[in-house]
């Protein structure tokens, strides 16, 4: 579906590869963090691989266009690549919260 989109494989590839490598990382933060992964974790993770593809997509098809620069593109990507690091580590906290919250409680896993 996104080679239909995008046209080239150059760009195919990008979405493709970028995909399975942000969940790899992903997990690697999680278990490095001592976080397992249960459905609200995966739900995020296919969350924000969702996000990280389709305004992958929308910038380089405005590029190709000519609507915007290679700067302007490379500005927003930088701005997203924050803007999903922000998310991520709240995400994070919220989660370790609820589990110290559910061990507080007297719950135990």
């Amino acid at each position: 579906m996104i080679l239909l989109f995008l046209g080239t494989w150059r760009n195919t590839l990008g979405g493709v590869v970028s995909i399975p490598l942000s969940i790899f990382c992903s997990i690697i933060c999680l278990y490095a963090h001592g976080q397992t992964i249960n459905a609200t974790t995966l739900g995020g993770l296919a969350l924000a691989a969702g996000i990280l593809v389709d305004d992958a997509t929308v910038e380089i098809v405005r590029y190709k266009a000519g609507l915007v620069s290679s700067i302007e593109v490379i500005d927003s990507q930088r701005t997203q690549l924050a803007g999903e690091i922000s998310l991520t580590q709240a995400r994070a906290a919220r989660l370790s919260a609820t589990v110290l919250l559910v061990r507080a409680l007297g719950g135990g896993w």
